[in-house]
Formats: structure tokens, C-alpha cells, sequence
């Protein structure tokens, strides 16, 4: 047992006067915490043809789609108490469910009936949750020492912890990599295995914009209002777009455009390939709003929410608004977009299905808590989590009242 990284992740400070005895009393008691302190998957896992939702918006591109529909009405499948909110994102593989709390526990739950079947507490919360690849989980704290994290999901143990600074965004692992941004104004290149830094590349702000990724080039966005594109392989700039307000939702790729928002409430298509803007589009009718959460695409159409409690269906090509939907309460999460339907939830403590044609709510759901974790899908089941300590699972069913 390492004792010095197990210190560091739960935040104990060691004191040139304390024993021996004492720190492996420490580590015993860690080491005996069962299901509240480790997160072991064998007895649940079970390989499934369903495709994961492993990051914020389900793949490398961020972008929130799939392309079978969810049918409303929705069913309530299950509800879930946990001991605090939930953080930014849900990640789903394998019929397992995977969150942070804001009190500093990250959960695995069982998709069958939203048991724990695991849990490690630490002393500084992950805000924006897990990534998935295999049997590994990599997640970021938001404060402390090594907070760049490697749990081993089946092995029930951490592979690593590295000290990169405080991390506000969702990592996004592809193929070998790790890519992250901190708030030590640098944005990372992780190597997997171990979690040395291949690259990393400097900024004069720090960044709460998780990072986006296609074949050859990393996207981010960071506080100083610009939008990054580097080679991921080797860190270097390919170009940067300068917006006037800072940029902490994630981009979107969805070729040729890169989509981004920011919280001055500007929302821009930016060519690919050297970030000129295509097109610009401003939250001010019928009230002005800031853009905080990512945006999700389908074929024709690009969908923000904002602080004004409206979602906007933009066209992709020019940034018409082909329709607005309003809610209560301002819409701080990424829709989950599929052909026919647009689920979202609101700070007005709802979830919706809204018609992607019509704009046009099909069915909604009341949490009794504002909602401000990113929707997730897994085969035919969608995730949300609300600020009253609940986490919900919905199937295609009988409509609620």
C-alpha cells in the first residue's frame, strides 16, 4: 500500500511527530472501508452491447446525440438517494452508472435498480465527474494535492494520483491519452498508463472548459475568452479564436463547425480547420443570458440553453433560430438530442421532451430539486440527477402525473 498517496487523496497532513503505528492505524482504517471506500465492479459487471456514455455528452465530440429515438411518455424506473448534488456528469458502461457528489464521494450505482455498489469519499469534490475507458475511471478534483486520478474499476484500487492543479473539467481520455485542462493556467496531455505529462501547453487564464477532440486536434476554451485548437499529439497551437467573454462550456465538433458559447451569451460557429467564425448568434431576445452549458447537435440543428430559461434550436449552417423553448428556470446543462426529441432539464426543477421539430413539449418531469447535472442515455434508459440529493432513471412508459 502506497501510504503517502492514500494520504494525499483523502487529504490528511502528516506531522514529523506522528508514529509509524499511526499511519498504517490510518491506512488500516481506509483500507477497511468497504463499499464506502473503494469501488469494485466484478460482481456487477457484465459486458453489454449498448453504446456507453462514458464523458460529458456521451463521446470525444461532446456533442449529446444519438441516433435511435427514446419514445415518450417517460417511466420513472428507479430514484436514487445519495448523500449530496450530484456534479456536472453522468457516465454510464456496462449497465453501471457512474457520479460525483458535491460533498466529495464518487459513486457507482447498478442500472437495475439504482443500488450503490460502491463509493470512495475524498476530501475535495470532483465537479465534473468521471471519463470511462475499459475498466478505468479518470476524474479530476477540484482542490488539494494530486488531483488528477486513476481508479482501477475492477481491481478495486487507485492506479495513480498526480498533482496538476485544481480540475473543474470532465477529462477526456482517447485512445492512450488524457486530455484535461486545470486551474494552474495549463491545459494537460496525460499518459494513461502511468499518468506522466507528455505535453502540456500554457495559458493566461485558467480553464473550466472540458476539451473536445477529433482525429488529430484537442479543443478547449479557457477564462481569457479564447478557443484553442492544439494537435493532440504534440500540443502545438493550430490556431485560437479571441470571443469577449470567457469561454467555460465545452466545444462542440461537429465537422466542419466547432461550436461554442460563452458567458457574455454569444454562441459561435467557427470553421474547423482555422476558427473563423462562420456565423454568431446573441441570447438577448426575449431576454438577454449567459451560456454556460455545452451545446448538442443533430443533422441540421444545434441546440444551447441559457440562463434566461430558453432553449434555442439554431439552424448549423446560417444560425437561424428555427424555434425557442421556454422553461422556468435557467437551463445550465447539455441537452441529449436524438432524431425526433430534445431532453433537457431545467433550474425550474423540470425535465422535458421537447419535439425537435416543433419545439413543442412532449412530456415533463417535476425533481422537486433544480437541475444542474447533464442528462445521460444508455440503451433505453436516460439519467438525470437534481439538487435534492436524487439521482432518476427513466424508461420509455406510461406518462406520469
Amino acid at each position: 500500500m502506497n501510504i503517502s498517496l492514500l494520504m494525499n487523496l483523502f487529504g490528511i497532513t502528516l506531522f514529523s511527530s506522528m508514529k509509524y503505528f499511526t499511519l498504517m492505524t490510518i491506512a488500516l482504517i481506509f483500507a477497511s472501508c468497504g463499499t464506502s471506500g473503494s469501488i469494485g465492479i466484478g460482481r456487477y459487471y457484465k459486458k453489454s452491447q449498448a453504446e456507453s456514455w462514458s464523458n460529458m455528452g456521451g463521446n470525444a465530440g461532446r456533442t449529446g446525440y444519438r441516433q435511435t429515438d427514446i419514445q415518450p411518455p417517460l417511466e420513472l424506473a428507479w430514484k436514487a438517494s445519495v448523500s449530496s448534488a450530484v456534479n456536472e456528469v453522468i457516465s454510464v458502461k456496462d449497465s453501471i452508472i457512474y457520479f460525483g457528489t458535491l460533498d466529495g464521494r464518487m459513486y457507482a450505482v447498478w442500472i437495475g435498480d439504482g443500488r450503490t455498489i460502491g463509493r470512495i469519499r475524498y476530501t475535495h469534490a470532483s465537479s465534473a465527474g468521471m471519463s470511462l475507458t475499459g475498466n478505468i475511471a479518470v476524474y479530476g478534483l477540484s482542490n488539494g494535492k494530486n488531483t488528477l486520478i486513476a481508479y482501477h474499476l475492477m481491481e478495486r484500487k487507485h492506479i495513480y494520483a498526480k498533482d496538476i492543479g485544481a480540475i473543474e473539467t470532465n477529462p477526456l481520455v482517447v485512445e492512450d491519452y488524457i486530455y484535461v485542462g486545470s486551474q494552474n493556467k495549463n491545459f494537460y496531455c496525460v499518459n494513461l498508463s502511468d499518468g506522466s505529462v507528455k505535453w502540456k501547453y500554457s495559458l493566461k487564464k485558467p480553464t473550466k472548459s472540458s476539451p473536445s477532440v477529433n482525429t488529430i486536434n484537442v479543443f478547449f476554451g479557457a477564462d481569457d475568452g479564447k478557443v484553442y485548437s492544439l494537435n493532440r499529439y504534440t500540443g502545438q497551437l493550430n490556431w485560437y479564436f479571441q470571443a469577449d467573454g470567457a469561454v467555460q462550456s465545452a466545444p462542440v465538433i461537429d465537422d466542419p463547425y466547432v461550436f461554442v458559447g460563452t458567458v457574455d451569451g454569444n454562441f459561435y460557429a467557427l470553421n474547423l480547420s482555422d476558427g473563423a467564425v462562420k456565423w454568431q448568434f446573441k441570447v438577448e431576445k426575449p431576454l438577454p443570458g449567459s451560456i454556460f452549458a455545452s451545446a448538442s447537435t443533430d443533422k441540421g440543428r444545434v441546440y444551447i440553453g441559457s440562463t434566461n430559461g430558453y432553449l434555442y434550436a439554431l439552424n448549423k449552417n446560417d444560425g437561424a433560430v428555427d424555434w425557442q423553448f421556454k422553461t422556468n428556470g435557467a437551463i445550465s446543462t447539455a441537452p441529449l438530442v436524438t432524431p425526433k426529441y430534445i431532453f433537457v432539464g431545467s433550474q425550474d426543477k423540470f425535465f422535458y421532451a421537447i419535439n425537435s421539430t416543433t419545439g413543442l413539449s412532449e412530456w415533463q418531469y417535476k425533481t422537486n430539486g433544480r437541475i444542474k447535472t447533464n442528462p445521460a442515455r444508455y440503451g433505453d434508459y436516460i439519467f438525470i440527477a437534481a439538487e435534492n440529493n436524487n439521482v432518476f432513471a427513466f424508461r420509455p412508459g406510461l406518462s406520469l402525473k
